[in-house]
């Protein structure tokens, strides 16, 4: 049974650049990763829940014998391009895309923010901003934490999102 999920796995896998940009989309540790796609392991529920609903399979179709899984994969209709793309600030937002990751790399690293919190008016919030180029584009996590009262248990809020440089400043998105 894991023979058939692995070689299905690693079909799943082949429809993308390579194993490691799945590892990152599914924030999935390599090694682990590695051990599912030999056949040696299964994954708990909860991931095999994750992985079926990245590619968008069932629970059931990913453990099928291999051969009718391909078939299953294969007639399986191909995602539409959205009528976004086709608007007509599609070419604008494009362009931003391209120029908008040039000249970042420089800035690629680890950074503090302080800022005065909304939420708890008063109150200062310092969090930390990592920026890091993943493929053709510079992503950033803000991770903050926050403790409004001081034997309360503090408040950890991660944001995740696409950053921008655009006229000499960078834009978190």
């Amino acid at each position: 049974m894991n023979e058939d999920f692995a070689r299905n796995l690693r079909l799943l896998c082949s429809y993308y650049r390579s194993v490691a940009e799945v590892c990152r989309r599914l924030d999935i540790n390599r090694p682990q990763f590695n051990r599912y796609l030999s056949g040696r392991y299964r994954p708990s529920a909860h991931t095999l829940r994750r992985f079926c609903a990245f590619f968008g399979v069932d629970e059931h179709e990913i453990m099928m014998p291999s051969a009718q899984f391909e078939r299953l994969v294969q007639v399986r209709p191909r995602p539409v391009v959205p009528a976004v793309a086709h608007a007509p600030e599609a070419a604008d937002l494009a362009h931003l895309k391209e120029i908008g990751s040039a000249g970042l790399d420089k800035y690629l690293g680890y950074y503090f923010e302080t800022y005065l919190s909304m939420a708890c008016p008063g109150q200062l919030l310092r969090t930390l901003v990592c920026l890091e180029r993943r493929d053709d584009r510079v992503y950033y996590q803000r991770t903050e934490r926050l403790i409004e009262h001081p034997r309360e248990k503090a408040y950890h809020g991660i944001y995740r999102g696409l950053a921008h440089f655009l006229t000499d400043r960078i834009f978190l998105t």
